[in-house]
């Protein structure tokens, strides 16, 4: 799992799979003062992973690409 801050925020990331669906990568953000609560993100991309591991991996990067955080919790980019 890889976290980061960004402008007050801490962004944490995630891979979610419902029954035989292919694996979503997702992006949580979270004010670190608790302003707001806890938004989550799916991760746009133009191919499909095969598993739950390829999916956290390719929201593991998209962490670490993160580059600002809007003031309602929205990372930007959200592109793998």
């Amino acid at each position: 799992m890889a976290t980061k801050q960004v402008d007050g925020f801490e962004i944490t990331s995630g891979a979610r799979q419902i029954g035989q669906a292919r694996p979503i990568a997702q992006i949580q953000t979270r004010a670190l003062d608790g302003s707001i609560p806890p938004r989550w993100f799916d991760v746009v991309t133009d191919k499909s992973f095969r598993s739950a591991q390829d999916a956290h991996a390719a929201a593991d990067a998209v962490v670490q690409a993160i580059e600002s955080v809007d003031k309602d919790g929205a990372p930007y980019p959200l592109t793998y």
